[in-house]
């Protein structure tokens, strides 16, 4: 399989402490789900590629303006090129949980990052992606202890409602969930977290 490569930014010394909080979840050896919400340009996925890169890592980004088919194809199509089988993108898949169960066959082994990215943008703003992913995460994802399962969106509004606090619950997950959220610094355009118990705001960091 041709993973996502990341190379390591030497430059990138900010955040530690959420990437000490990113490591420490990986450090577990349990399977994750991490949701992952700040708005845009604040280095979410900087952040994240850089704390991950060691790890073998699928990346599937959401495309703005597009339809829930559109996405999947799209995803199929980045799936194709990870595995070097283009057969795949003949597929028809009609709903998520079809295309969850897809990517869980080739990550059932091994230490894997599987990051979906503008999540918002993925699932056309709708519910049934969190539905449909937590099915998959209870019957397939979940198994393998390695998985870090991550959820990026640049809505902090749609990743708390749809997300966080979804009817899926994929946000009172725990011990699989994390909430991240990056807070702008505006001249600096560094960003940090503060510790909270609640998600009402998009700048904060919430442990679940």
């Amino acid at each position: 399989m041709k993973v996502k490569q990341v190379i390591e930014n030497k430059k990138f010394i900010a955040r530690e402490r959420e990437r000490s909080l990113l490591t420490k979840i990986a450090s577990k050896g349990e399977s994750a789900i991490i949701v992952v919400y700040g708005r845009r340009r604040v280095g979410k996925t900087e952040l994240l590629e850089q704390a991950y890169r060691s790890r073998n890592i699928l990346k599937f980004e959401g495309l703005e303006g597009k339809n829930q088919q559109a996405q999947r194809e799209h995803m199929l199509y980045e799936l194709a090129k990870y595995v070097q089988d283009p057969i795949l993108t003949k597929l028809k898949l009609t709903t998520w949980v079809e295309m969850f169960e897809l990517i869980a066959r080739y990550i059932n082994t091994g230490i894997w990052t599987v990051y979906f990215e503008e999540v918002q943008w993925l699932a056309d703003y709708g519910s049934e992606f969190a539905s449909e992913l937590k099915y998959v995460w209870d019957n397939s994802f979940h198994y393998n202890q390695k998985l870090l399962l991550v959820l990026c969106g640049s809505s902090p509004s749609f990743m708390i409602r749809k997300i966080v606090r979804s009817k899926a619950q994929l946000g009172r997950m725990a011990p699989q969930c994390q909430v991240l959220a990056a807070k702008r610094h505006s001249q600096q355009q560094r960003a940090s977290t503060h510790l909270a118990n609640n998600t009402e705001s998009p700048d904060k960091l919430v442990s679940t």
